[in-house]
């Protein structure tokens, strides 16, 4: 698929093989009327019918199908959380795969997401009449508790199986962690929390009277859920400033100092007087500018830039520097005087979508506790074509290092280090965020030196290149 995807549309089904194709089909009708790019994410746990080779037989054929399996069964949050994860679209539609919702009516969900963040579509009309009373008495019972609970106002059917979400709003959610119905009011209650627009769409809801949903059990332990939600404080966003927080941190920038004041990398290792500590730490640095410097790059961002060494290196007409060591980029700044150094966290990268040509980050993933959220800023700030280099240091030769120079800490955890990754747990990385086709996946350039070479494609995936 060419393009950047405008739509996701997340399908979840549990042993719903008399429907889910013919959903599928109006669902792929709808979107062709929409006249985005658009992809279907097809997710079932746990089926035992022909959900599961149905869905295959889908992924197969459509190109812009992909299809989650899970072998028992989970819940639904928990399969609308893994699709979730997987949506690369800027809008996420959530449809029921069992043809209650109307599929033709996704076009109009989409036009009305227009100056809000979320739209529902609300069941106003209900073609089952047996049934009608007894579940709209309950929707409306249950938005009640939640505006008693959470102070949560204007959420009508928030149970509804047919919602529009944008981006942003999914990934300022994260994480999520139901696995059960009551997905649908842990984002409905944390978005509004959070001051996100929530709309509403009439829709003429058809009951087919095979619902996967026990009246009896099901509401009880969503009842139960958000209580202990209520009790645990899951839903609450905080307005005043926590002491103990603030605290916690000047701790651990006090420690952050501490250890970035007990060497200089660069006189430590690049500018030793030891030729072989020389070596040692040119090695790999030489590799990386031979790389760099086979093309033009407008915009530089060296994320750990520590003392500045390698940003004073690289070529560039804009070179940004970030590091969580005000003393470091101290140092940083007599080395590149002309560099904008920015004093900040590697897992949440300041900086506009597609803002540099090349993005470095080089031995830091080890340092960080969610390494995975570096990696999903490192590809969103890199252009189309741009190039990302990733090093990883390889202990053995790392333990060499610190042999050869008295300045460096002995151990890996004194030196900061909370993993110990190698280049294909950093690809694992990169996949399990989807920022990798299973066509594209990057090769490990120079082994020996854990470093991985990767360029951004046009159509947001990311392609390994091998050195000359």
């Amino acid at each position: 698929m060419n393009g950047k995807v405008k739509v996701s549309v997340i399908m979840p089904a549990y042993n719903e093989d008399e429907r889910i194709e013919t959903c599928f089909h109006r669902v792929v009708e709808s979107l062709r009327k929409y006249g985005q790019l658009f992809e279907i994410i097809l997710e079932e746990d746990g089926s035992t019918d022909r959900t599961p080779e149905i869905i295959d037989n889908l992924a197969e054929e459509y190109l812009f199908v992909k299809a989650l399996h899970f072998p028992r069964r989970m819940g639904k949050g928990f399969g609308v959380r893994k699709s979730l994860e997987k949506a690369r679209g800027e809008l996420i539609v959530s449809i029921d795969s069992d043809m209650e919702y109307p599929p033709e009516r996704i076009p109009e969900l989409l036009r009305k997401i227009n100056g809000v963040d979320i739209v529902i579509g609300g069941r106003t009309n209900w073609r089952n009449y047996k049934t009608k009373v007894w579940r709209r008495l309950s929707s409306i019972v249950y938005s009640l508790l939640l505006k008693v609970l959470f102070g949560v106002n204007g959420l009508h059917d928030p149970q509804s199986g047919f919602k529009v979400y944008k981006r942003k709003v999914i990934d300022n959610l994260s994480p999520l962690t139901s696995n059960g119905f009551e997905i649908d009011t842990e984002i409905l209650v944390k978005a509004v929390k959070k001051g996100y627009r929530v709309d509403h769409l009439p829709i003429t809801y058809t009951y087919k009277g095979n619902s996967k949903v026990d009246m009896l059990r099901d509401p009880l332990r969503m009842l139960i859920s958000i209580l202990r939600w209520k009790i645990n404080g899951k839903c609450k966003i905080k307005n005043k400033i926590n002491i103990k927080r603030i605290r916690r941190s000047f701790k651990m920038r006090r420690e952050i100092e501490k250890e970035s004041l007990r060497y200089d990398q660069t006189q430590a290792g690049y500018e030793s007087r030891n030729p072989l500590v020389r070596f040692f730490f040119h090695r790999k640095s030489e590799k990386i500018i031979k790389v760099t410097s086979k093309r033009t790059n407008l915009a530089v961002l060296d994320v750990g830039c520590g003392d500045g060494y390698l940003l004073r290196r690289l070529e560039g007409v804009i070179k940004v520097g970030l590091d969580l060591s005000l003393s470091r980029l101290r140092r940083a700044r007599t080395r590149e005087p002309y560099a904008l150094l920015i004093c900040g966290d590697a897992e949440h990268l300041p900086f506009k979508p597609s803002s540099f040509d090349l993005v470095t980050c080089f031995d830091v993933l080890e340092h960080l506790f969610n390494p995975q959220d570096c990696v999903r800023s490192l590809e969103a700030s890199t252009i189309e074509g741009g190039t990302i280099l990733i090093s990883i240091p390889e202990d053995r030769a790392l333990s060499l290092g610190r042999l050869m120079t008295s300045k460096y800490p002995f151990s890996l955890r004194d030196h900061g280090h909370i993993y110990s990754f190698d280049p294909q747990e950093v690809l694992w990385f990169f996949k399990e965020s989807y920022l990798l086709s299973n066509s594209k996946i990057p090769t490990c350039l120079f082994p020996i030196l854990n470093l991985l070479h990767l360029r951004k494609e046009k159509d947001g995936c990311l392609e390994g290149l091998r050195s000359d």
